[in-house]
């Protein structure tokens, strides 16, 4: 499988993740000795389980959370993906903020998942 097409089953799990809370689709796509480094956590996670935990807490933080990715460079096995995040937090504040992603690829499993994004926007900013 490509790259190219590793980034789309991505894409689509997110999707599911953000619209109907599945975890699985996305976890399923991290190798299982995967690295995976954020803007939010002080140590990178490790292996399905830290994949696993990220995007459970990460769909956790949002009532409703949507992302349009703007820019998709793919080249060889790695992936960088520009994109906003249109997000209502639990309480209903807006944390909605824009982000890069690196996916490094490794046949058809992430093997590397970095994210970064200011995590000070992600303190809830109320309406009004």
């Amino acid at each position: 499988m490509s790259t190219r097409e590793t980034v789309d089953r991505f894409l689509d799990a997110l999707g599911r993740l953000e619209e109907h809370e599945e975890v699985d689709p996305l976890v399923e796509l991290f190798a299982d000795d995967v690295r995976v480094d954020t803007a939010t956590a002080t140590d990178a996670l490790r292996g399905s389980d830290g994949a696993r935990k990220l995007w459970q807490e990460d769909r956790e933080l949002f009532r409703s959370v949507s992302s349009e990715f703007r820019n998709q460079v793919v080249e060889g096995d790695v992936a960088i993906l520009e994109w906003q995040r249109t997000a209502e937090g639990q309480d209903g504040g807006d944390l909605s903020h824009p982000g890069v992603t690196v996916l490094e690829v490794d046949g058809d499993r992430i093997a590397r998942f970095a994210v970064y994004f200011d995590a000070a926007r992600l303190h809830v900013r109320k309406p009004g």
